[in-house]
């Protein structure tokens, strides 16, 4: 994967994340948005709870529940290089505000409580 993913995210303009809404996938994380807006691409998520934490819709990516929503909100991105570029830099810039050095203060406090 480590030679595929960087090939695989040069080649896409566009991703998705999309997920059965079961209490399974309501417990993960949005790892997807990070590794994918780590590469600046623009996507379209499952809206589901670890997608809500983070997406913004139509600012940093893209919630989609319904079929119909999945169409629009792709054919949107695929139509348009501008909003692909600024949605992918807008998702870029939310992850750079997740980065451990960003919120290493929560973490300390955390262990903080825990240890105490």
């Amino acid at each position: 994967i480590k030679e595929k993913f960087p090939k695989f995210m040069e080649e896409a303009d566009i991703v998705v994340a999309p997920l059965e809404v079961d209490v399974y996938n309501r417990a993960k994380s949005y790892i997807k948005f990070l590794e994918y807006s780590s590469a600046l691409k623009p996507g379209v998520y499952q809206e589901i709870t670890p997608y809500e934490e983070i997406v913004v819709d139509g600012e940093n990516g893209f919630l989609a529940r319904r079929a119909e929503d999945w169409y629009q909100k792709m054919k949107k991105l695929a139509e348009s290089v501008s909003l692909r570029k600024k949605i992918g830099e807008k998702a870029f810039e939310t992850i750079q505000e997740h980065t451990i050095q960003k919120n290493i203060f929560r973490y300390a406090d955390f262990f903080k409580k825990i240890m105490s």
